[in-house]
């Protein structure tokens, strides 16, 4: 549904009054507009009394006035909460309802259609369309009912006050607010579902950067990211004040129309009331738009407490103030007396170990022994005491962006943003060459999969990775690494949705061709174990064995029986 066609709105609407459990919608409906008739009749005798209360004259009734107003004003308000009561609940009923109709229709869509579009778009339109019913609802309950109570009581004291000029007046307000808001009704429809579906995918953007902060901090291209949501969100800037532009043009020729006639009959009947009263009246009319003024400037204020008091945690994070410089690495990784820690709780202990230049490192152990945490150590996304040097040099001392210069890493999780597949692969590494990137690709043996595709490397892969398979997408990441060119790879569990044939081809083929790399792997096949220079073993807390596949297998029992466990 486009909500900018005013037509299918209304259509919309009168499908979700006569749509399944229709008995107990009317009755809640009915029962809000009776009690908001009767909130609205005392409202207004209130008003009457209180006019009476303020009119100069004799003082000795005024105490049983007095009495009376505030009876009727307690009365209506009582009525006004039943009113809101009952239309709350019958209307989250109605919602209720209407969700699961959406979902109902969501479902029937072909699964193909779902999975090439973004998935922003079908909950950007149940919000909206939810947010306009239940508008719509409050507008039917409250709104019309109070406005046509008021031009009968109007019509009532018009009738007896000798000035029919005022009949005319009373019904400018209602007739111009109808107009004016069926009028502007589209152009703020149109950019407020705009607005929305910019914020929901910019959301969703947002959401992705954040769940991928590692892969991305790691690619050192928080900039590059920042400026692409920057520009999107552009968009939603636009819309959201033009949105706001429409509905305050609204506001103020219903604002203008409304006061018009007010000041108007103001005028008509002054020579009725003394010159008191009259001061008394426009006193009352500038307290009430001055008290508008301040309940909203109030409003905006708890909301502005309420955004900044959310935010005040993500950007309470110091920033970088290293120097960024270009490192080599020529000699060797060491960890020493390393202590790692997963909020605040020991993982891993006492870690000793050497990487040389170009060696190539199986990382195995069972579920849950820190395999993933100990690689993160190496990028300072885990907690650590103890000291991490590359050549000599602690990490520590190593600026963000010239540490993940050195460090290619591929995340348990694919982060495949929103383009097409060359710019993926370029996230670290902007200026490659597309003859470098094809090379690459060969080498990998991915390079027969992209061009197979529709568009080739060009080919979108849209929110998410959705165009593409699970094993497609990691196989991007792994090229994406590669690319980048830094002498480190750190593989966190790079080939676990791949095929087996890939995998093997991957170890077997790949890292053997690869010879000016350091590669750090995770790894679960106990047959591909073999193919690394060295394994680091962890169990109980602690890197059990470091070493030669055959010495460790020949000397640790543990070691054994954990790859005769992975033979089973």
């Amino acid at each position: 549904m486009k909500l900018a066609n005013v037509k299918d709105l209304l259509k919309e609407v009168l499908a979700a009054f006569v749509c399944e459990n229709r008995y107990y919608k009317s009755v809640g409906m009915a029962l809000s507009f009776i009690f908001n008739v009767l909130s609205t009749l005392f409202y207004l005798t209130s008003l009457e009394l209180l006019r009476n209360i303020i009119k100069i004259g004799d003082a000795t009734n005024r105490p049983s006035l007095i009495y009376r107003y505030i009876a009727h004003a307690a009365v209506g308000i009582l009525f006004r909460c039943l009113c809101k009561m009952f239309f709350g609940y019958f209307s989250e009923k109605s919602i209720r309802d209407l969700m699961v109709r959406f979902l109902k229709d969501a479902m029937s869509v072909e699964y193909k259609d779902i999975v090439r579009s973004d998935s922003g778009e079908i909950i950007t339109n149940i919000h909206a369309k939810l947010v306009v019913y239940k508008s719509l609802f409050e507008m039917l309950a409250f709104k019309l009912v109070s406005i046509m109570m008021f031009i009968v009581f109007s019509f009532i004291k018009i009738r007896s006050s000798n000035q029919p000029l005022l009949y005319f007046l009373t019904l400018i307000y209602p007739v111009a607010y109808l107009l004016i808001s069926i009028i502007k009704l589209k152009p703020i429809l149109k950019f407020h579902t705009s607005y929305l579906n910019e914020k929901v995918g910019n959301s969703s953007i947002l959401y992705d950067k954040i769940q991928n902060f590692e892969l991305i901090k790691a690619y050192g291209i928080e900039e590059k990211q920042s400026g692409e949501l920057y520009v999107k969100t552009s968009k939603q800037r636009k819309d959201y004040f033009r949105m706001k532009l429409e509905g305050e043009k609204r506001n103020l020729l219903v604002e203008s129309f409304s006061e018009l006639p007010f000041v108007a009959a103001i005028l008509l009947v002054s020579l009725a009331f003394s010159t008191e009263a009259v001061n008394l009246s426009v006193i009352f009319m500038v307290f009430k738009s001055l008290n508008a003024l301040l309940k909203q400037a109030s409003d905006l204020i708890s909301s502005l407490a309420i955004s900044l008091n959310g935010i005040e945690e993500i950007f309470d994070v110091p920033v970088e103030t290293k120097t960024r410089k270009t490192l080599v690495f020529s000699n060797c990784i060491c960890f020493k007396s390393i202590n790692i820690y997963q909020d605040k709780t020991l993982i891993l202990e006492n870690i000793n170990l050497k990487i040389q230049k170009n060696d190539k490192i199986a990382v195995v152990g069972r579920n849950g022994t820190g395999k993933s945490t100990f690689l993160k150590t190496l990028l300072r996304f885990s907690s650590y005491d103890g000291e991490i040097t590359i050549d000599g040099q602690s990490i520590n001392s190593i600026s963000n962006s010239s540490l993940f210069d050195l460090i290619a890493y591929v995340s348990q999780d694919d982060y495949i943003s929103d383009a097409t597949i060359l710019d993926n692969v370029r996230m670290g590494s902007k200026h490659s060459r597309i003859d470098e990137i094809t090379c690459m690709a060969t080498l990998l043996g991915i390079h027969s999969e992209i061009v197979s595709l529709k568009n080739g490397y060009n080919t979108h892969s849209g929110f998410n990775g959705s165009n593409l398979s699970a094993g497609q997408k990691k196989k991007i990441c792994i090229l994406r690494a590669f690319v980048k060119n830094s002498p480190i790879l750190v593989l966190d569990e790079a080939t676990s949705t791949v095929d087996k044939k890939y995998e093997d081809y991957f170890i077997k083929h790949v890292l053997k061709e690869i010879t000016n790399k350091t590669i750090l792997m995770i790894i679960h096949q106990k047959e591909l174990v073999k193919y690394f220079e060295k394994v680091a073993f962890l169990k109980d807390g602690k890197v059990e064995e470091y070493g030669r596949f055959d010495e460790i297998y020949r000397k640790s029992k543990a070691f054994r029986e954990f790859m005769n466990e992975k033979c089973q």
